[in-house]
């Protein structure tokens, strides 16, 4: 199922769009808005893969929300303003419904965004390995298998399951880009594996009876991330 939101500030057009999104089983309602800050809120914590979004709202116009939307979530603009299908169309938009539109277009678009989240699906799954070169080899590793990476001098260590590990000389920031969203650098030294962790504390994460530092710096957002997490 595609988890759906929809932003919309005129009543009558929300309710209109919840009927077509409840009457296509592939998609599943995880939100409805009339405020477009309210809804950006819940985009930035929770996971969605389709934005239903209006243009002309309020306090923040669709245009500039979008450009707000983590680039992984698809996007279908609704609007009454064909002037803003080209601005649309820049951000990447699956597509453009000019109001007043049927279900039969809402379909078609709705068909366009899963194909484009099939093929993403797709692309996390070849991406669930990482390429290491070091000792003068490339090793491929599961991502699952890494409980956490740590920092030392020039080189990295990643600590694997059933106490394996493999050094390579690379950057840490390099390394935490490239790395999926499971994956926090909790310290400047350390990235762990979220899927990994044991038990938390104040100021430390346990991931099989190694002890790993958070920094001072991180220890608030670290703790909102991990309430948010427990709640989901």
């Amino acid at each position: 199922m595609i988890k759906t939101v929809i932003i919309e500030d005129e009543p009558l057009a929300l309710s209109l769009v919840e009927g077509f999104v409840n009457k296509n089983n592939n998609l599943d309602l995880s939100g409805s808005f009339t405020n477009p800050i309210e809804g950006l809120d819940f985009i930035r914590e929770n996971s969605v893969d389709l934005l239903l979004l209006d243009i002309n709202m309020p306090d923040l116009d669709g245009i500039e929300l979008a450009k707000l939307v983590h680039k992984k979530v698809k996007i279908i603009f609704t609007t009454a303003y064909k002037d803003f299908a080209l601005d649309g169309f820049k951000l990447n938009a699956v597509d453009y419904l000019l109001k007043p539109f049927d279900y039969n277009e809402f379909a078609i678009a709705v068909e366009k965004a899963k194909a484009f989240i099939q093929v993403e699906e797709l692309k996390t799954k070849q991406e669930e390995f990482i390429h290491i070169r070091a000792d003068h080899k490339q090793y491929k590793v599961a991502l699952h298998q890494i409980m956490f990476v740590e920092n030392v001098k020039n080189y990295v260590i990643f600590r694997l399951v059933e106490g394996k590990k493999i050094m390579a000389l690379m950057s840490l920031k390099s390394l935490s880009e490239s790395l999926p969203e499971n994956f926090l650098k909790v310290h400047r030294s350390f990235i762990v594996n979220t899927d990994k962790i044991d038990s938390t504390s104040a100021n430390e994460i346990m991931i099989d009876g190694h002890c790993i530092p958070i920094s001072e710096a991180n220890r608030k957002w670290f703790k909102e991330w991990m309430a948010k997490k427990s709640l989901n």
